[in-house]
């Protein structure tokens, strides 16, 4: 049903990538979807010139840690001596901030590689159509067109329903360097417009946090909504703002839309069918902008813990392994804050209660 490629099909050779299209042509279900994740024009069109002056300094360093190391350390050094307040300054700032959130394995994979190839969309899209399969969507599927300004998004829906277009124009507004895409079958009829009513096969989930301490749910004052990076949303709407407090209160548990709308419903005062129509259709709205995630099941964790707490296997065997990053039951990736926290999930394997918890916990930290 699922085929993953990821961190693949920009660092290989053209008869791999092929071959890569290859096996999805001959290995997806019908109605199967295939992750494929690839650096993009024209984001990249900077980052490879960066790419190139670390990868020139670097020649002669032959361990890859170290050769990381001096080249963003190179590139401090540029930023330093460019010319104060150009663009050319601007852009190695900008580049230097987003190396200090990545790993040195994933700068040394993807900005050392002796193949990178970025795609425009429109080529991506290219590759794919020799093969039988189309382009579905983005896994942010959010991201592209969330936070436009009205006269922006205006002229994109001048495109119609041209995907590939619409993509790529986006793109080029958001200057955007990589991609992580969804594809599937080209025999398979897609319905891009989709109404509020979708949503009733979906469970949904939120982390947008009210600004004020005690938002207004009963009426039709504005308040305003945070989201993860910071962004901000105005609603209005009573039963959307309710169910934005709902979930936020329920996070990281999904729920699904009748239970939302029944909740949200209680705190809000509003339960028409016109009440949560338009609700829906709000709520759709601030999934395009980032602030709702779907899922099409709900999650396999518990939202409050058992007499006998237990971590994933899968987060345990990760902290064993050293992992920075462990993947939570829910898909976020998080990052435990020290060791302390490292060994608690691993000791809530589902033998220990509370109290052997404290005992165990107390021990090792005492000896460590």
């Amino acid at each position: 049903d699922y085929i993953i490629a990821h961190g693949l099909f920009s660092w290989v050779p053209d008869a791999v990538r092929t071959r890569v299209l290859e096996i999805y042509a001959e290995c997806l279900a019908p109605q199967g979807v295939g992750y494929i994740s690839y650096n993009t024009y024209p984001g990249c069109k900077v980052r490879e010139m960066l790419w190139d002056m670390m990868k020139y300094y670097t020649a002669e360093i032959a361990d890859p840690m170290q050769r990381v190391a001096a080249g963003v350390q190179y590139l401090g050094f540029l930023n330093f001596a460019a010319e104060k307040g150009t663009a050319y300054q601007t852009v190695i700032n900008a580049e230097l901030a987003q190396y200090s959130q990545r790993t040195v394995e994933n700068i040394f994979h993807d900005d050392f590689a002796s193949l990178n190839r970025p795609f425009y969309f429109h080529e991506f899209n290219d590759l794919l159509k020799p093969h039988g399969l189309q382009f579905l969507s983005e896994v942010d599927a959010y991201w592209a067109e969330s936070n436009l300004r009205p006269q922006i998004a205006a002229k994109l829906d001048e495109l119609g329903d041209d995907i590939v277009r619409r993509e790529q124009f986006t793109d080029f507004i958001r200057g955007r360097p990589f991609r992580s895409s969804l594809v599937c079958r080209d025999n398979i009829s897609l319905d891009r417009h989709a109404g509020p009513d979708i949503l009733r096969s979906f469970f949904l989930a939120s982390q947008a946090e009210p600004v004020a301490d005690k938002p207004d749910v009963r009426s039709r004052s504005a308040e305003v909504f945070k989201g993860l990076d910071e962004t901000e949303i105005t609603v209005d709407d009573p039963l959307t703002k309710a169910a934005l407090v709902t979930l936020q209160e329920a996070w990281s548990k999904p729920l699904e839309f009748e239970e939302l709308m029944s909740r949200a419903s209680q705190l809000s005062g509003q339960a028409s069918a016109d009440d949560i129509a338009n609700a829906a259709a709000e709520l759709l709205d601030l999934f395009k902008k980032g602030f709702i995630y779907l899922h099409r099941s709900r999650q396999p964790f518990t939202d409050k813990p058992g007499e006998k707490p237990r971590a994933s296997s899968f987060v345990q065997w990760q902290i064993r392994k050293n992992c920075a990053d462990i993947t939570a039951l829910s898909g976020m990736n998080l990052r435990p804050e020290g060791d302390p926290m490292r060994l608690l999930l691993l000791l809530c394997d589902g033998t220990r209660n509370r109290e052997a918890l404290v005992a165990e916990f107390s021990r090792r930290i005492k000896f460590n």
